[in-house]
């Protein structure tokens, strides 16, 4: 499992149960990322934040301007609408310089990058159960929490040994 480098390490836990601890950390240059193995992975997500259980079919390769997308994280849960705006940018939160980071904004105004959604899958989907991976939410830029940004599904495969499992 992956979350964002940036929100801590060591044993997670959900209900008082720990399923996963850090295996791998790394924040700043290009890597905002930590790997927690955890016994249990299938190529899915869960959405909204348990709600739907979406089958993962792949990773994008690419993050084309103007592509939109979905986020989902623990306080935003899942939101729509959110459009590549610029890609290969390079922001600075929590301490550390990141690079290669993917902005995007929701267009309808919603929150979808606030605090606590860090580590939250981004991917395209056309409202079935089936999601393209593109990557991980970041950070935020303004105080409507609508524009952020994420880190790109193929560079958290490259910086962490990791590969998303798709089916």
């Amino acid at each position: 499992m992956l979350t964002a480098g940036h929100c801590g390490s060591g044993a997670w836990k959900q209900g008082g149960a720990t399923f996963g601890t850090t295996s791998k950390i790394s924040f700043g240059g290009r890597t905002d990322e930590q790997v927690l193995p955890v016994t249990s992975n299938a190529a899915r997500i869960f959405s909204d934040p348990t709600s739907t259980s979406r089958r993962v079919s792949s990773v994008a390769t690419s993050d084309p301007i103007g592509t939109l997308l979905c986020t989902d994280g623990y306080t935003d849960r899942e939101v729509c609408n959110v459009k590549v705006m610029a890609i290969g940018q390079v922001v600075t939160y929590n301490g550390a310089t990141v690079t290669g980071l993917v902005q995007a904004k929701q267009t309808q105004g919603k929150k979808a990058f606030s605090p606590g959604d860090s580590g939250g899958p981004v991917g395209a989907t056309s409202g079935s159960d089936v999601i393209a991976a593109y990557g991980m939410i970041e950070a935020y830029a303004d105080s409507t929490f609508s524009l952020g940004w994420y880190m790109p599904a193929r560079f958290i495969q490259q910086d962490m040994g990791v590969k998303v499992k798709t089916g």
